[in-house]
């Protein structure tokens, strides 16, 4: 009966650690002879069907033996192997399964490394162009090609936006400096249209000194200068002699001529700090800041008038003229009363007989 059941469990293909026993109903060990008579615990079951049970040492599968009808005996045959034998394809299935969790979490991390760079990569590279396109960089790029078809439309949505916004910027930059220079231009041509308004305004379009205009307003300023600092000023009154003859003579162009020689004759013949100015007509008059030396005026009329006698006009030949002179008093109200004492020794040096320098004492 042992061999039989021995040889039954061996084909069934179990490991050599299995061991084979067979108990009575008392779960005392028939079989085998070493371990006859050890007490096993039985299930509750065990003698009805088979059972299953585990301890710290074994697991045990348990089948009661069928006896003839009306006999007391019983007994059952236990199969059993040790627990780390009975456990060790369940080792090797935990084994198995956790080699496949981590190589499944290997799988999964390449694959999530793969999508996060090339997801993240021309993100980033998005984010970095649109930064320099905030720093007003040029030469800014975006991802045009992309496996991820949004990526890829975005990129150039960005880019058109961009070349649209850098081309709308170029235009505003040449039309900032097309208008810059056409500013500059006008400026200039104001500035330069005002210097001509402002020299048409104090100057005589003849002969270039200044006009009579601006001698008003240069007596009223040497007058107020005279009441603040008691500084006295000197008025000269100067008129070509014969000039009509000239005019009649030689034609109103030759006239011109003279008049611009003498106003040319006179600024050489005086000092930077004097105002020459043309009075009317064949007129002129020089304004002198008198200093300690009241002869200063007086001194500076007579070189005008030798400086005149002795130049040559074309045409003309020689041309010579009448100086009448005159200080400022600290009594007078206003320059009116200055130029009519000019005026009266310009009379007396035209009376005396011309080519003269008449001064008021």
């Amino acid at each position: 009966m042992t061999s039989i059941i021995e040889s039954a469990v061996l084909r069934a293909g179990t490991t050599p650690d299995t061991q084979v026993l067979i108990v009575n109903q008392d779960g005392l060990v028939l079989y085998p002879k070493k371990l006859a008579g050890q007490q096993q615990i039985l299930p509750k079951n065990a003698a009805e069907e088979p059972a299953w049970s585990a301890d710290e040492e074994y697991v045990s599968s348990i089948a009661p033996v069928p006896m003839s009808l009306g006999s007391d005996l019983s007994w059952s045959v236990m199969v059993r192997q040790p627990l780390e034998t009975a456990l060790q394809p369940a080792h090797h299935l935990l084994y198995k399964l956790l080699g496949l969790g981590v190589l499944a979490a290997f799988l999964f991390t390449a694959v999530a490394y793969y999508l996060a760079r090339n997801l993240s990569k021309p993100i980033e590279q998005l984010a970095r162009a649109a930064r320099q396109v905030q720093d007003q960089r040029t030469g800014v790029s975006f991802p045009l090609h992309h496996p991820v078809r949004e990526i890829s439309q975005l990129g150039r949505s960005l880019q058109r936006m961009t070349d649209s916004l850098l081309g709308k910027e170029r235009e505003l930059q040449e039309a900032n400096a097309s208008l810059e220079a056409t500013v500059a231009q006008r400026t200039e041509a104001l500035t330069q249209a005002n210097a001509e308004l402002l020299q048409l305004a104090t100057h005589d379009s003849l002969t270039g000194v200044h006009n009579r205009r601006c001698l008003d307003g240069k007596l009223e300023e040497c007058s107020q200068l005279f009441r603040r600092t008691n500084r006295s000023f000197a008025l000269l009154l100067i008129d070509v002699d014969h000039f009509k003859s000239i005019n009649d003579n030689y034609g109103h162009a030759t006239g011109d001529d003279v008049l611009t020689r003498l106003a040319q004759l006179l600024k050489r013949n005086t000092r930077a700090t004097d105002f020459v100015a043309r009075y009317g007509g064949e007129e002129f008059a020089v304004v002198l800041p008198c200093g300690e030396d009241d002869r200063g005026p007086q001194e500076a009329a007579r070189n005008i008038r030798a400086g005149i006698a002795a130049a040559t006009f074309d045409v003309v030949g020689k041309v010579t003229v009448s100086i009448g002179g005159a200080i400022a008093y600290a009594s007078d109200p206003d320059a009116v009363a200055l130029i009519e004492r000019a005026d009266r020794q310009l009379y007396q040096a035209k009376q005396a007989g011309r080519n003269r320098v008449a001064f008021s004492e």
